[in-house]
């Protein structure tokens, strides 16, 4: 009976089905080990690979698209504020109203930009005081994805060494 049992297991073993630690228990459902390795592989890689784009493309990219957005901003609003101070000279006119409608157009979009600049630059206050959350969340992700293809290696490596041993020593 112990060696139809060694048999049996060193034919799953050659398919590339192990049995799970419980194998004398009544769930005695065969692993996979090397799909799960090698999805945790793929995990662990996408992780990485997450991580690195984070580092190298998407925050650098978020940087330069908001400091490109604020020095824009900036200066479409001091063209405004140029606007607006040379409207105000003739604030006092009394001719027809449409420079006056001018006038608050000018100061109207000066209100925008300076708006629009103070909320571009929040955002990027925020991006740099979130880059380390995120970067760090990156990182546990990856952590986490190695740690378990590392576990599940090991169960594979006891998995094998146990299967071998049981294989060597001679039968009862």
């Amino acid at each position: 009976m112990n060696r139809l049992f060694r048999r049996t297991l060193l034919v799953l073993l050659s398919f590339g089905c192990l049995w799970t630690p419980t194998w004398a228990s009544e769930s005695c459902a065969p692993v996979d080990i090397d799909a799960s390795i090698a999805d945790a592989s793929r995990d662990y890689e996408i992780a990485r690979i997450k991580l690195t784009r984070y580092d190298q493309v998407d925050y650098p990219l978020q940087l330069r698209r908001l400091d490109t957005q604020i020095r824009l901003a900036e200066a479409e609003r001091d063209v405004w504020r140029r606007r607006v101070q040379e409207y105000s000279t003739l604030e006092n006119w009394t001719g027809p109203t449409g420079l006056l409608i001018t006038l608050d157009d000018a100061r109207l979009s000066q209100l925008r930009l300076e708006r629009l600049v103070d909320d571009l630059r929040e955002e990027r206050m925020l991006l740099e005081r979130n880059h380390f959350d995120q970067r760090r969340l990156l990182k546990l992700e990856s952590d986490a994805a190695a740690s378990r293809l590392a576990k599940l290696r090991g169960i594979r490596y006891e998995l094998l060494t146990s299967t071998k041993k049981e294989l060597l020593t001679p039968a009862n």
